[in-house]
């Protein structure tokens, strides 16, 4: 226990008693348990961040999509006033003909 054997010769070895043993099982615990602490708390915030990328998607989706429905009603305004014009340009080319015909009648 002391390092000696029977005889009294110093053999170097030293048994370790069990208050010793004890204390090294509690230092092993302890230290698994700050390990497995501090994992626990990586992992936490490594999913707090998934959760914000997951929130920040749906976030940067929603917003595509109503960039998309602003796109289709400004395309469905131009199609409107494309066809107004269409149509202003019909009827004046009908005056034009209207007055063709009465100043040749004139």
């Amino acid at each position: 226990n002391d390092g000696q054997n029977i005889s009294g010769e110093v053999t170097g070895e030293v048994t370790p008693t069990p208050w010793v043993e004890a204390k090294a099982r509690e230092a092993a615990v302890e230290e698994r348990r700050r390990v497995v602490e501090e994992w626990s708390k990586v992992v936490g915030e490594m999913e707090e961040a998934v959760e914000r990328r997951e929130t920040d998607a749906k976030l940067l989706e929603e917003a595509a999509l109503e960039l998309e429905a602003a796109v289709m009603e400004k395309e469905t305004d131009v199609a409107l006033r494309e066809q107004a014009v269409l149509e202003l340009e019909d009827r004046a080319r009908l005056l034009d003909k209207s007055l063709g015909v009465r100043e040749a009648a004139v």
